[in-house]
């Protein structure tokens, strides 16, 4: 589902690596989300996996994540690499 908010993308096919067929990476936009630098709508609506709009709210990475999730100790690691988009 992430996908229909632009967080993550299919990894290029490479016909000579058959290993990779399947994988996601994520995208510019799923960056500086989990990066809590952006934020999107919080409801998707989908119809044969095609979207169709957006509703709700805008929410970030904080507002989605569980009350058992600790933002800023799942992301201490990362907060020293510089982001390139």
């Amino acid at each position: 589902m992430l996908k229909h908010w632009n967080l993550l993308e299919p990894m290029p096919h490479q016909p000579d690596n058959k290993k990779r067929s399947g994988f996601w990476r994520v995208t510019p936009a799923g960056l500086r989300f989990v990066r809590d630098a952006d934020v999107v709508m919080s409801h998707a609506i989908v119809f044969n996996d095609e979207l169709q709009h957006y509703e709700g709210e805008f929410v970030s990475i904080r507002d989605t994540l569980a009350e058992k999730f600790d933002y800023e100790e799942l992301m201490s690691e990362w907060s020293q690499i510089p982001m390139r988009i």
